[in-house]
């Protein structure tokens, strides 16, 4: 019978290499949850990915209970001994997959043993696409899902080591403190990525900025990880530049076709016309709100997210600008929604330093900014936030403001929401062609 190390195949490709057509490929490691994980490195980290286990052996260092009820049982049924020994040359298919199922499932050892060998041979296979010669000293991205917000560093070194640090102080994970999520237990998640970090001599950290959903966590961080190494992938060492600055796509060879969506607005206290163009081959911009301050905040966005606009409104600002600002944002919203059409072949998610995006048609909107007083320039701060949340909402995307990277006067804070919210969003919304027109997602849509 094979050695058990040796029944498990692992093999990973740089998408930038392999075909649009089959650039997926088979992952059936018997654990459903671990399967959907290491999906998430082929759809966000655009690495073709095989991770198969056909072959099964409980070694030595199996459970003593299941060692006991194996060893107990041989004498009365040959059937039953299967559970500790399957040999994939004999056993019945639909028998053999149930009862690896079951051993991977229920035996903590056997569960172990196959989430480090993945991650070495994951790890192995993946270092030979590291090269530090051509990379970046360092790469970083943030994965923001609704309900998780996880970040990921990413540094080549010789003495690699890994920071798991999205656990509880009890070694579970979120409010209730979970050993194990579908049937793939905690402990195992942080020893594939420790023999996945040392196998490819990368040092990775895991910082779980908020959340408190189990599944989401370790989504989240798989995700980070796939986005921050495909980064580290598609990055120059020259000229030197922070990491936000490698964009996770590879520059358009043609630009996508203009898209454009006009709103209009009318109720007893706002008029509003909103017109937005996305991948204009010139960018311009139109905006009159009454507010001239929020008008340089919406011109910050536009600049930074290459979008032409014309938004043109009038409201009862007499009373305050609580209508003006809240309908601005649901329109700028749904006309965001309608320019963003599929999705399809779209980068999806981006961060650049205070704002994370994803366009992930889960509305979600946090913000932990520290405000010093209560407006900016005429626009109230409680107003302002608001505007991001109805924007959020009504374009369906996830949005997080990492107020820890923002900082300097109201004002000043203010303007950069707006210019790093626009740099993420462009950074969502370009085409990559290694995608071949295929959404972002290992469920294979973004409009459900």
């Amino acid at each position: 019978m094979a050695n058990f190390v040796d029944t498990i195949s692992v093999s990973a490709h740089d998408k930038s290499k392999v075909e649009p057509e089959g650039w997926k490929s088979q992952i059936s490691t018997g654990l459903g949850f671990f399967d959907h994980m290491l999906d998430q490195i082929q759809s966000h980290g655009l690495i073709s990915l095989s991770c198969t286990t056909p072959g099964f052996l409980l070694d030595s260092s199996a459970d003593s209970s299941s060692r006991t009820n194996s060893s107990s049982s041989s004498s009365s049924s040959s059937s039953s001994s299967s559970a500790s020994t399957v040999d994939a040359s004999t056993a019945d298919a639909s028998a053999l997959s149930k009862q690896k199922m079951i051993n991977r499932n229920e035996n903590s050892n056997v569960q172990k043993q196959i989430s480090n060998i993945i991650g070495n041979k994951l790890g192995t296979s993946l270092a030979s696409l590291i090269n530090t010669q051509t990379m970046c000293a360092s790469s970083t991205f943030y994965c923001p899902l609704d309900e998780s917000l996880v970040k990921c560093v990413l540094i080549p070194s010789e003495s690699p080591e890994l920071i798991f640090d999205v656990l509880t102080k009890e070694g579970g994970l979120g409010k209730f403190n979970r050993r194990k999520v579908g049937t793939w237990r905690v402990e195992n998640v942080k020893g594939f990525f420790e023999c996945l970090s040392k196998a490819c001599n990368l040092s990775i950290t895991f910082t779980l900025i908020r959340g408190s959903n189990s599944h989401h966590i370790i989504e989240s961080s798989f995700k980070s990880f796939s986005r921050c190494l495909r980064r580290l992938l598609d990055s120059s060492p020259s000229p030197p530049l922070p990491p936000h600055i490698f964009y996770a796509i590879t520059p358009n060879p043609s630009p996508p076709q203009p898209r454009t969506s006009t709103l209009t607005r009318s109720t007893k206290e706002t008029k509003i016309s909103c017109t937005l163009t996305l991948y204009p081959p010139t960018l311009t911009q139109k905006i009159s709100t009454g507010l001239p301050t929020f008008d340089v905040l919406l011109k910050t966005f536009f600049t930074s997210s290459h979008i032409s606009a014309t938004i043109l409104c009038t409201g009862d600002l007499w009373i305050d600008d609580h209508h003006l600002i809240e309908d601005v944002g649901i329109s700028l919203g749904k006309c965001i929604l309608e320019v963003l059409g599929d999705k399809k072949g779209m980068n999806r998610m981006f961060y650049y330093d205070g704002c994370v995006v994803d366009l992930s048609n889960r509305p979600e909107f946090k913000c932990d900014v520290s405000w010093e007083g209560e407006d900016i320039g005429g626009v109230s701060i409680e107003m302002f936030e608001h505007f991001l949340e109805s924007v959020a909402n009504e374009s369906r995307v996830t949005m997080h403001v990492v107020g820890g990277n923002i900082g300097g006067t109201d004002e000043e804070k203010g303007r950069r929401i707006m210019e790093d919210m626009g740099k993420a969003v462009e950074g969502c919304t370009r085409i990559d062609e290694r995608r071949g027109g295929m959404v972002a997602s290992s469920k294979g849509t973004l409009c459900a």
